[in-house]
């Protein structure tokens, strides 16, 4: 109630058009208002007679109230009133804010038009309004301003940052034409490259051959002085043996001059001392045998047990599918009569010891795919061209089956990658690097070396020699081993150094002594070639002991499998060639 007294309280505006004049009135009141002919009328209407109120205006809590003092039929005599277009004919009524009079005067047809309309809120009426404006201006002006300013700033930064990258966009093309500059330079430095390894491998390959020659003049100079020493010694010793016949012959003769009673004991014994002198020159002149003979005779003796082995597998690119074969050489020998031997790990797996493969497969780029690693051996005399002279993996009568191999001594080491610096396990050459096979053809023995019992006799400066194939290099095509002479340099405790260089493709061939019994196997080169590193007997009959255990286990699982091994003891035999054989039948489909 309180809200609607206080709305009542507020004036209302009376817009009022003459329809002759077409004059607009504006009118607010408070009090009632009268319309009529009368003086007193606060709206008068002029130019006719009547009474002198028609109707009054008076306020109302709600609306505006409409009544007038005349009676209908008198009413429509002078006027006629329409709300809101409807005929008024009622002698009082209420008028919404918003309603339109009209009043028709009969006496001068002049028409009169009221629109009721609370007036509005002090803050919208001209003296506040206009503040209003002034101060709204005020603030929109001082607003403007900051506008202005903050525009002005916002304009100095952009071209502050066009200039920017202006400077950036340059920069960039610089940096551009520095970076192809760049390409450029590592194209050329990789031309460059390409041209220096191709220099070095012609370099190497010369060096190689003048190694060859060099090697071959010189044995040529050392056999020909031995035959010049031999013939030498030949001669002096027959001038001696003559000499002392001659000297022989004149002290008989003075004996037998001189001492006549004496002369068949001293002929006796002179015929004792010619017996026994002879007997000594036979024996000085076998002692007398060439280094070079002996160990060309120990060459003859022992290549017979030493084997040409090839290793073929195929390597998986991860990335783009691509399988590329590779090839690696290497030599063998056995050990005993029923097809045992041994060589080096890295010619039966050449990947265990590739430093780049190992980071491709570390970084997941590369794998070897099992089923294509095959394994081929040549016995010394064999044609290599001759596939049925060979022993594979995968043949069926001359078969050929890895036995054992320790576990590689690997050492973490950073190598820099695309992706970044990550660790690669790199092969460390020791006794670990040894591999046990066996020859699958027991109607046959094999050609062996002897192991030597008492390895701590070898000592630094023994004269050693290495059979094998350097260079893979082969005789006419047929598997025939050549060798390397040197001596032991320093004997450690699982391998020992040699003052030989051991070229690519001896590995896993046996180093020999004096007498021709092994006392290593070669493995690897160090310090330029200078040096190489063979596996001494230790380890060699340390790996011999694993593979019988490892067989027994093979023995086992046979055994497991419904094919009788024969007995478990960890060696193989015919009775375990049939359980292989057993085995593969029940893997058929």
């Amino acid at each position: 109630m309180p809200l609607f007294r206080r709305t009542a309280d507020k004036p209302i505006r009376l817009e009022v058009q003459d329809g002759a004049e077409a004059r607009p009135h504006k009118e607010s009141f408070r009090e009632p208002i009268r319309c009529g002919y009368g003086e007193d009328c606060a709206l008068p209407m002029i130019e006719g007679t009547g009474p002198d109120v028609i109707f009054e205006l008076s306020r109302t809590p709600d609306a505006v109230h409409l009544s007038t003092p005349l009676a209908p039929e008198q009413l429509q005599d002078h006027v006629e009133l329409f709300v809101d277009g409807e005929p008024f004919r009622m002698p009082a009524g209420d008028l919404k804010s918003g309603s339109r009079l009209e009043i028709v005067d009969r006496h001068s047809d002049r028409r009169y038009s009221l629109v009721i309309d609370p007036i509005s809120q002090w803050f919208v009426r001209r003296r506040f309004l206009a503040g209003a404006i002034l101060v709204l201006t005020l603030a929109g002006g001082g607003y403007g301003s900051y506008v202005y300013t903050v525009l002005s700033s916002a304009r100095q930064q952009l071209v502050v940052t066009q200039e920017r990258l202006f400077q950036t966009e340059a920069g960039m093309e610089r940096a551009t034409i520095q970076l192809r500059d760049a390409l450029r330079r590592i194209d050329s430095a990789q031309a460059q490259l390409s041209g220096a390894i191709s220099e070095l491998r012609l370099v190497q390959e010369a060096s190689n051959r003048d190694i060859r020659m060099d090697f071959d003049h010189r044995l040529s100079d050392i056999s020909n002085r031995a035959r010049e020493n031999l013939a030498r010694l030949s001669e002096e010793d027959t001038r001696a043996r003559e000499q002392l016949e001659r000297d022989t012959r004149e002290n008989i003769a003075t004996l037998r001059q001189e001492f006549s009673a004496k002369m068949v004991d001293t002929y006796q014994s002179f015929k004792g001392l010619e017996g026994r002198l002879f007997l000594t020159l036979a024996s000085r002149i076998e002692s007398i045998e060439l280094e070079g003979e002996r160990f060309k005779r120990i060459l003859l003796t022992a290549r017979d047990a030493v084997v040409f082995i090839h290793t073929r597998y195929e390597v998986e690119f991860i990335e783009s599918g691509e399988t590329k074969e590779y090839d690696s050489f290497g030599t063998g020998f056995l050990i005993s009569a029923d097809g045992l031997g041994l060589t080096a790990q890295h010619v039966l797996f050449p990947w265990r010891y590739e430093r780049e493969f190992l980071l491709l497969k570390e970084l997941e780029l590369a794998r070897i795919v099992p089923d294509t690693v095959r394994w081929s051996m040549w016995p010394t005399g064999t044609p290599v061209s001759d596939l049925e002279s060979a022993y594979h993996s995968d043949h069926e009568d001359r078969s050929l089956r890895f036995l054992y191999a320790p576990e590689i001594n690997v050492a973490e080491e950073l190598a820099s990658t695309p992706v970044g610096m990550v660790k690669v396990p790199v092969p460390v050459p020791d006794g670990a690097d040894i591999g046990v096979f066996q020859m699958m053809d027991f109607d046959n023995r094999f050609d062996n070396l002897t192991m030597k019992e008492t390895v701590s006799e070898t000592e630094p400066l023994d004269d050693v020699l290495v059979i094998g194939y350097p260079f893979s290099r082969l005789r006419e095509g047929v598997a025939i081993p050549q060798a390397v002479r040197g001596f032991v340099r320093l004997v450690g405790a699982e391998v020992m150094e040699l003052d030989t260089a051991l070229h690519p493709g001896l590995s896993g061939g046996p180093v020999l002594n004096r007498e021709g019994k092994v006392i290593g196997m070669a493995i690897a080169v160090f310090q330029s070639d200078v040096y190489g590193i063979a596996v001494r007997t230790l380890g060699l009959d340390a790996a011999l002991e694993n593979t019988v255990e490892a067989v027994r286990q093979e023995e086992q699982r046979l055994a497991q499998l419904g094919c009788d091994p024969g007995e478990v003891d960890g060696h193989i035999d015919r009775q375990t060639q049939a359980a292989y054989r057993c085995e593969r039948e029940k893997a058929a489909p």
